[in-house]
């Protein structure tokens, strides 16, 4: 079985002050062979979730992580820190994976 992945997707916002700040928008997990295959699969996971052409229109990048190895993985994981401009989607879907830390071109 292929190695489990966390992709973090966030937005930066700015703050009343003008400060910018980060914004989880969904954590996805995914298996994949390597960092590579991970991370593209999350990308194109989080596109469908949140019903777009493309995952940099909902997030500026993502983060990957390699999750420790597991022999009995459970049910991949999706979920969604609302933001009160972008209203909750597809909070029922599902994915998976994590690698290393990607920004957006």
């Amino acid at each position: 079985m292929d190695p489990v992945y966390r992709v973090s997707f966030f937005k930066y916002l700015l703050n009343s002050t003008g400060r910018p700040f980060e914004v989880l928008q969904a954590s996805i997990e995914v298996h994949a062979p390597d960092n590579d295959q991970a991370i593209d699969r999350a990308r194109s996971k989080f596109a469908e979730l949140e019903g777009v052409a493309s995952w940099s229109l909902r997030a500026d990048y993502a983060r990957i992580e390699l999750l420790a190895d597991r022999k009995h993985v459970t049910a991949p994981r999706w979920s969604r820190h609302h933001h009160p401009r972008w209203p909750l989607r597809n909070s029922h879907s599902h994915g998976t994976g994590v690698t290393r830390p990607t920004r957006r071109e």
